[in-house]
């Protein structure tokens, strides 16, 4: 197998979130199938006895992608994947053991100056839709309320994604 040179997340970061031109945008997608060999960066050290322990656990049980929410991920404009915090060594675990797809929680990084005009509103304000519509979801009380404003909430996220995918942007 050929070793992997990896990059810091914190670098990456860095750029990123201290760009001049702020023309880096952030919209978190929730829970996707990702494929491990994108990622190329890790937000720290590998700590030898985790990975001992996760690879015995994934010897006993196989690959189990319990809690990919505690995987997090962020993908950049160029398709790679950084590990944004938590998540590590399942992310290592699963680059170097060639898991062919994993589930995590991914943030999805994008450029607005490769963009219109449009379509950088289009990305803000769909985003903005579904981030107001689901805070009234979490807000929300009573039973007919709740069906009512996960609707809402669940529509104005399937606009998002289907906004985003006109643009290949997921």
């Amino acid at each position: 197998m050929k070793e992997i040179k990896w990059k810091s997340t914190q670098k990456i970061q860095k750029k990123i979130t201290e760009s001049k031109e702020q023309k880096y945008y952030k919209v978190d997608l929730g829970i996707q199938k990702v494929e491990p060999k994108k990622i190329v960066a890790l937000s720290r050290p590998i700590d030898d006895r985790k990975l001992e322990r996760l690879r015995k656990s994934v010897k006993d049980d196989g690959w189990t992608d319990i809690n990919p929410q505690t995987i997090l991920l962020w993908k950049l404009p160029n398709g790679d994947l950084i590990v944004d915090g938590e998540g590590n060594h399942r992310a290592y675990y699963s680059r170097t053991e060639e898991v062919k797809e994993i589930k995590a929680e991914v943030s999805l990084i994008i450029d607005l100056s490769k963009l219109t005009k449009n379509q950088q509103e289009g990305v803000i304000n769909s985003n903005c839709a579904y981030l107001i519509a689901r805070n009234n979801y979490i807000n929300s009380e009573g039973e007919s309320e709740d069906k009512e404003k996960m609707d809402l909430m669940v529509e104005a996220e399937k606009e998002r994604n289907r906004f985003l995918k006109s643009l290949s942007l997921i």
